[in-house]
Protein backbone atom coordinates (compact mmCIF):
# COMPACT_ATOMS: atom_id res chain seq x y z
CA UNK A 1 0.00 0.00 0.00
CA UNK A 2 1.46 3.30 -0.80
CA UNK A 3 2.54 6.22 2.01
CA UNK A 4 -0.65 7.95 0.47
CA UNK A 5 -3.31 5.36 1.51
CA UNK A 6 -1.75 4.93 4.81
CA UNK A 7 -1.60 8.70 5.60
CA UNK A 8 -5.21 9.53 4.37
CA UNK A 9 -6.64 6.17 6.18
CA UNK A 10 -4.48 7.84 9.11
CA UNK A 11 -6.32 10.69 8.98
CA UNK A 12 -9.88 9.76 8.93
CA UNK A 13 -9.35 7.25 11.37
CA UNK A 14 -7.72 9.39 14.15
CA UNK A 15 -10.28 12.08 13.75
CA UNK A 16 -12.81 9.52 13.87
CA UNK A 17 -11.45 8.77 17.09
CA UNK A 18 -10.86 12.58 18.31
CA UNK A 19 -14.18 13.33 17.29
CA UNK A 20 -15.93 9.88 19.23
CA UNK A 21 -14.44 11.22 21.98
CA UNK A 22 -15.23 14.88 21.74
CA UNK A 23 -18.58 13.88 21.29
CA UNK A 24 -19.03 10.96 23.87
CA UNK A 25 -21.38 12.91 26.31
CA UNK A 26 -23.98 14.03 23.57
CA UNK A 27 -23.77 10.57 22.24
CA UNK A 28 -24.55 9.00 25.67
CA UNK A 29 -27.33 11.28 26.07
CA UNK A 30 -29.06 10.75 22.95
CA UNK A 31 -31.54 8.00 22.26
CA UNK A 32 -32.28 5.91 18.86
CA UNK A 33 -31.84 8.01 15.77
CA UNK A 34 -30.32 11.39 17.72
CA UNK A 35 -27.41 9.68 17.98
CA UNK A 36 -26.51 9.38 14.36
CA UNK A 37 -27.48 13.30 14.54
CA UNK A 38 -24.87 13.68 17.94
CA UNK A 39 -22.18 12.27 14.66
CA UNK A 40 -23.25 14.51 12.15
CA UNK A 41 -20.58 17.27 12.56
CA UNK A 42 -17.50 14.10 12.49
CA UNK A 43 -19.40 13.07 9.71
CA UNK A 44 -18.84 16.11 7.44
CA UNK A 45 -14.78 15.67 9.50
CA UNK A 46 -13.73 13.36 8.53
CA UNK A 47 -13.58 13.21 4.79
CA UNK A 48 -12.09 16.85 4.72
CA UNK A 49 -9.51 15.23 6.76
CA UNK A 50 -8.62 12.28 4.41
CA UNK A 51 -9.27 14.93 1.36
CA UNK A 52 -6.28 17.38 3.45
CA UNK A 53 -3.93 14.62 3.96
CA UNK A 54 -4.24 13.74 -0.06
CA UNK A 55 -3.84 17.70 -0.84
CA UNK A 56 -0.46 17.79 1.52
CA UNK A 57 0.79 14.65 0.60
CA UNK A 58 0.77 14.30 -3.19
CA UNK A 59 -0.14 17.80 -3.93
CA UNK A 60 1.18 16.82 -7.59
CA UNK A 61 -2.09 14.68 -8.20
CA UNK A 62 -4.13 17.34 -7.16
CA UNK A 63 -2.69 19.49 -9.39
CA UNK A 64 -2.99 17.04 -12.40
CA UNK A 65 -6.45 16.90 -11.78
CA UNK A 66 -7.07 20.65 -12.41
CA UNK A 67 -8.39 21.73 -15.70
CA UNK A 68 -5.37 23.91 -17.49
CA UNK A 69 -7.34 26.61 -17.61
CA UNK A 70 -7.36 26.98 -13.74
CA UNK A 71 -3.77 26.37 -13.21
CA UNK A 72 -1.07 28.98 -12.09
CA UNK A 73 2.26 29.47 -11.32
CA UNK A 74 1.24 29.05 -7.82
CA UNK A 75 -0.94 25.87 -8.47
CA UNK A 76 1.20 23.89 -5.64
CA UNK A 77 0.56 26.49 -2.83
CA UNK A 78 -2.88 26.52 -3.48
CA UNK A 79 -3.04 22.86 -3.28
CA UNK A 80 -0.79 23.10 0.20
CA UNK A 81 -2.96 25.44 1.04
CA UNK A 82 -5.96 23.96 0.56
CA UNK A 83 -4.90 20.63 2.38
CA UNK A 84 -3.69 22.74 5.70
CA UNK A 85 -7.50 24.28 5.89
CA UNK A 86 -8.69 20.79 5.61
CA UNK A 87 -6.53 19.40 8.08
CA UNK A 88 -7.72 21.94 10.55
CA UNK A 89 -11.34 20.07 10.50
CA UNK A 90 -9.72 18.91 14.05
CA UNK A 91 -9.95 21.99 15.79
CA UNK A 92 -13.81 22.32 13.84
CA UNK A 93 -14.14 18.76 15.14
CA UNK A 94 -13.80 19.01 18.77
CA UNK A 95 -15.17 22.77 19.42
CA UNK A 96 -18.66 22.12 17.46
CA UNK A 97 -19.02 18.71 19.10
CA UNK A 98 -18.24 20.59 23.10
CA UNK A 99 -20.40 23.90 21.61
CA UNK A 100 -23.51 21.85 21.37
Amino acid sequence: MSRIAVAMCSAGVALFLIGVLAAKNEIAQSRGLDKAVALTNLCVAVPLAVFGALHLLAPQFVISIVPDYMRSSEARNAAWFLGLELRSTVSITVNFSESQ
